[in-house]
């Protein structure tokens, strides 16, 4: 299709309808190229998407031609992001979530955040920061963790001396901030990438929270037998242990694991008996 109508390549719409099968088929060589094309070409001929023009003077509008062939968005950003992460193009991926972000918010022109390594162009609650999609972020997150970058997935550019108050402003500490119950695959996502790192006080926080309460204050509940009152996935009650182990919380640490482990088999078992 693309060979036969070069135009069509470009066209997001159109792309992502093939997107599943990208993926199923893992053809993801493919689905780099045509989306790193199309990217490529949104973000060199448009200014941002066709709603930032929706607000403009009639005596501004045009007919509408220089928004044919307008069709990226945040969705089309984030598979993009996800395709190349898949593929270990992971400093790529980075460029994308930055320069994605700045285009879906018509900022094309400010070129001058290529410059900084670092993300301050999203930093949170920056005085000159801005706002980034939260599903970015925390692939952006998760991005930083993986390179390496430990500092980056933390730190705030604002002047915050204090180091605690510092990580609550930066990306994690924005991922960490939500609402658990509707973003608990962020909190898993970025507990277990925390835990690769060794980040284990950090990968504590995102599984103490995934429990609702503070790991340390919920070990009473384990204690007494009140089993019936957890019902955290088995996995994440592990990792749990694992956290406290490693944050030298043993005694604790021991209830969670034997209480991950005896879910985990009660789990298999079902399984089993079907």
């Amino acid at each position: 299709m693309v060979k036969h109508d070069p135009e069509s390549g470009n066209n997001f719409t159109l792309l992502h309808e093939f997107y599943p099968l990208i993926i199923q088929a893992n053809q993801l060589a493919f689905g780099q190229s045509a989306y790193r094309n199309a990217f490529d070409y949104h973000y060199e001929t448009f200014a941002g998407p066709t709603h930032l023009n929706d607000d403009r003077d009639e005596d501004q509008e045009s007919d509408g031609e220089e928004d044919e062939g307008n069709t990226m968005s945040l969705e089309h950003v984030i598979a993009l992001v996800d395709i190349l992460t898949t593929v270990e193009k992971l400093e790529e991926a980075v460029e994308v979530v930055r320069k994605g972000q700045r285009w879906l918010q018509g900022r094309v022109e400010q070129r001058y955040w290529d410059t900084f390594e670092d993300d301050r162009e999203y930093a949170p609650e920056g005085e000159e920061g801005h706002e980034l999609d939260i599903g970015l972020r925390h692939r952006l997150a998760l991005l930083r963790l993986r390179l390496g970058n430990d500092e980056e997935a933390f730190v705030s550019y604002l002047s915050i001396t204090d180091r605690n108050v510092a990580d609550q402003k930066g990306h994690i500490g924005e991922i960490l901030q939500l609402d658990v119950v509707a973003h608990q695959d962020m909190f898993v996502e970025l507990g277990e990438a925390l835990m690769k790192r060794e980040l284990w006080e950090r990968a504590l926080d995102c599984f103490a929270s995934i429990n609702e309460e503070d790991a340390v204050s919920r070990v009473s509940t384990v204690r007494e037998g009140s089993h019936d009152q957890i019902e955290d996935e088995p996995s994440n009650i592990y990792a749990l242990g694992v956290c406290l182990h490693q944050t030298g919380k043993a005694e604790q640490a021991l209830d969670y694991l034997r209480w991950g482990a005896f879910q985990f088999s009660s789990t298999e078992n079902r399984k089993a008996d079907k």
